[in-house]
């Protein structure tokens, strides 16, 4: 870890890493924010989420004109490329850039099993965001649009079955600290839930309207300290 200097926050491929003069790689920096978000699976609150998502505001800026990552971040003042602050092993950039996008998607965190078409999603929202849409997310030859809208009272995740077809489904709602859940539905009709005292959210399971175009939308409002019915 770099704890000052323009590199600061920023991860190093180990400890003491002279290659090319050093510096911090893309790839172990998206590794380190991986971990706080995948066990945000485990803990309650957004504090692993925003960690995950600080990485990524560092490196996005850094990528260069074609909006890839090199395997490693150079000084703003390298001799070497003057013009952009990227090093080393062009070859490799799908490393750091295929990681980019499983880093991206860590936020709809889905799990996908087209054999069985059923997919679950443990959606991950930042303290910053209050919405997040993903498109054509592919389940084998299902293809969906899926929505996360989070505000004061609820949460809802809303899943447009664009290709249309039979999917089961498994949606996890994070609840805000301090709240319980006070109704939650799916299509406004009353749906059991599950519920995860450790990551202090819930498990809402059905199946999404077969018709091409159709919307699922699941909804979740919530009570808590200063929130009436």
């Amino acid at each position: 870890m770099r704890f000052n200097g323009e590199w600061q926050d920023l991860i190093d491929r180990y400890w003491g890493d002279g290659y090319w003069k050093g510096g911090p790689w893309f790839l172990s920096t998206l590794w380190y924010g991986l971990y706080y978000i995948d066990r945000a699976d485990v803990t309650e609150g957004k504090a692993d989420i925003d960690n995950h998502k600080f990485r990524m505001d560092l490196l996005l800026p850094r990528l260069g004109s074609m909006g890839l990552g090199a395997e490693q971040i150079a000084p703003s003042n390298s001799l070497m490329y003057p013009d952009f602050v990227l090093q080393t092993a062009w070859p490799n950039a799908w490393e750091s850039m295929s990681t980019l996008v499983d880093s991206l998607m860590m936020f709809l965190d889905i799990k996908p099993n087209a054999g069985l078409n059923t997919f679950e999603i443990a959606p991950k929202l930042p303290s910053a965001w209050k919405t997040a849409t993903f498109k054509n997310v592919r389940i084998g030859t299902r293809r969906l649009d899926i929505r996360v809208d989070e505000a004061a009272r609820g949460a809802t995740h809303t899943m447009t079955n664009v290709a249309g077809g039979t999917t089961a489904f498994s949606t996890w709602v994070r609840l805000p600290q301090g709240r319980k859940p006070f109704q939650v539905t799916i299509n406004g009709a009353p749906a059991t839930y599950t519920y995860d005292a450790q990551a202090h959210r819930i498990r809402v399971s059905g199946n999404l309207v077969g018709t091409a175009g159709s919307t699922t939308r699941v909804k979740v409002q919530w009570l808590g300290s200063g929130l009436p019915r």
